[in-house]
């Protein structure tokens, strides 16, 4: 894995080249120059990629580490859900109709 000032001069190394194509393309068109312009800025996407990545990495962590830990968290919030949902539908049962027979009731009334 490269560091991100590799990246970097590789990015800018490669936008010079592509800079001097741009300007040979602007004497007439040839394909050739067309060709390997798509071919630079296809490298160039994936050496944004691979910057945001390792950006990504040294502010949160490894990729694995992160799926990792959010399946865990995530397992946890599912268990807690379902116990709070069982608990608030057990909390609506007993509940008293908020209207009945047109007059409003509160929730404490007796039925």
């Amino acid at each position: 894995m490269r560091t991100i000032p590799e990246i970097h001069a590789e990015i800018e190394r490669l936008s010079e080249v592509r800079g001097e194509l741009w300007q040979q393309l602007s004497y007439g068109r040839q394909q050739a120059l067309v060709d390997e312009i798509k071919h630079i800025d296809e490298q160039l996407l994936t050496l944004w990629d691979e910057h945001r990545a390792e950006r990504a990495r040294i502010r949160f962590g490894e990729r694995d580490d992160i799926v990792r830990q959010n399946g865990k968290a995530t397992r946890g919030k599912r268990r807690c859900d379902r116990g709070l949902s069982a608990s608030f539908l057990a909390k609506e049962k007993n509940r008293a109709p908020i209207e009945r027979n047109g007059t409003r009731m509160e929730a404490d009334d007796p039925a």
